[in-house]
């Protein structure tokens, strides 16, 4: 029971985790094209 549950503590670690570096990237990604754009 507390396995499971600290696993699912991890998956949901992990998935906030991806979902933040995705957005991270897309900000820096724009960031780079509004620095080239000046």
């Amino acid at each position: 029971m507390f396995f499971s549950i600290q696993t699912a503590c991890f998956n949901n670690l992990m998935l906030i985790y991806t979902s933040f570096n995705l957005i991270l990237k897309k900000y820096i990604t724009i960031f780079a094209k509004y620095i080239q754009d000046c």
